[in-house]
Parts: C-alpha cells; structure tokens; sequence
C-alpha cells in the first residue's frame, strides 16, 4: 500500500507540482485573504471555498498551468461560495 501512494505522489507531482511549493504559496495566499475586513464576516462554506480556490491556483502555478482540472475546481469552488450566500 504504501508503494501505490508514493506512485499516486509521484503521479500528482506531474500535474500539481512539487507539494513543498504548492503548500507555500498556498499558505501566502491564504494568510492574505485572511486579512481582509470581510474575512471574519464569512461563513465557513465561504472561507473553506476561498482557501480551496487558492489551493487550485497555488497548483496551477507551481505544477502543469494547462491542466484543465485546476480551473474546472476553481469553478466548482466558486459555485459553492455562491450556494453559502444563498444559504
């Protein structure tokens, strides 16, 4: 099991990028949407979405920029902020 989950990193690698950098640039942005006087106002589908979508755009610039998947899930994400403030 654990030689499948190393092939399934190594796989992602490809596509996703080097998870040392995806996870830091991730992690910039987050920390700067986080000080935004409206973050603390949001509900926790909205924040969950927003820092989703920066996951996908931290993948997209440190992995593959024309893997297709990094932009359908942000749109997927998008859609479910809009869904939280149906709700």
């Amino acid at each position: 099991m654990p030689n499948d989950i190393e092939v399934t990193i190594d796989e992602r690698s490809k596509t996703h990028g080097d998870f040392l950098y995806v996870a830091g640039i991730a992690q910039g942005i987050k920390i700067l949407l986080r000080t935004g006087p409206s973050w603390n106002e949001m509900n926790h589908q909205q924040r969950e979405a927003l820092e989703m979508v920066a996951s996908k755009l931290a993948r997209a610039v440190s992995g593959d920029h024309n893997e297709i998947d990094h932009l359908f899930d942000t749109i997927g994400y998008c859609r479910l902020y809009m869904k939280a403030i149906d709700s």
